[in-house]
């Protein structure tokens, strides 16, 4: 890819990312007083940069990735909301279980809206995924690095099918995503993975090794 072309699709990618979060927010905080009250900054998008940075390496069409985009961060905010340990209030915990199905469900009427059955496959499976996790492990650092590899590989699996990533490099950046989902223990081998994926994805997806995760 030559230097302008990469610098165009960064500046896309940019773009989409900005947009996404503030569709991400809206769908998140604006259906009722209470989401109202627990709006906060969403910060980095890890799903999304890869979602994107998967698409990238087939046919990116934004159009089509970003209410997958914002349907995979809400998964991230419903299980940060529906996995929460630190409040023993009642009606906090509620209020976040609640939070959490609304989430959940804003994320499937999004992905269901593309009308692409494998989108939501893909989203249910990490639901799921993460569900057996809790309840094998239960809660703590176990279920995090639980969690957060269910939501990248989906994230990552469902950017190589949109885009029609090809299979050589498919296999790269799901390795990536897995061990990105890990990274604390796997920093390393998260760093060596991206190498074997082209020079724009790897700048793209570069700064997802020291994000903090939910």
């Amino acid at each position: 890819m030559k230097s302008n072309e990469t610098l165009a699709l960064l500046d896309v990618v940019k773009r989409d990312l900005a947009e996404t979060k503030g569709q991400l927010l809206e769908s998140a905080f604006t259906g009722h007083k209470l989401l109202a009250e627990q709006t906060c900054e969403p910060g980095e998008l890890p799903l999304a940069t890869l979602l994107f940075a998967a698409a990238s390496l087939g046919e990116y069409r934004s159009k089509e990735l970003k209410p997958v985009a914002v349907g995979l961060e809400l998964l991230r905010l419903a299980v940060e909301k529906h996995y929460r340990t630190e409040s023993n209030d009642g009606f906090a915990k509620n209020l976040f279980l609640v939070t959490a199905d609304y989430f959940y469900a804003q994320a499937i009427s999004l992905a269901a809206a593309l009308k692409k059955g494998f989108v939501v496959e893909h989203m249910a499976r990490a639901i799921a995924d993460i569900a057996e996790v809790e309840s094998s492990r239960g809660k703590g650092e176990g279920l995090n690095d639980g969690k957060n590899a269910s939501l990248c590989k989906a994230a990552a699996n469902l950017g190589i099918k949109l885009g029609g990533c090809p299979p050589n490099l498919a296999d790269g950046l799901v390795r990536f995503a897995s061990l990105l989902g890990r990274v604390h223990q796997n920093r390393e081998r998260a760093a060596d993975a991206l190498k074997l994926l082209p020079a724009t994805q790897g700048r793209l997806l570069e700064n997802l090794l020291s994000m903090q995760f939910c």
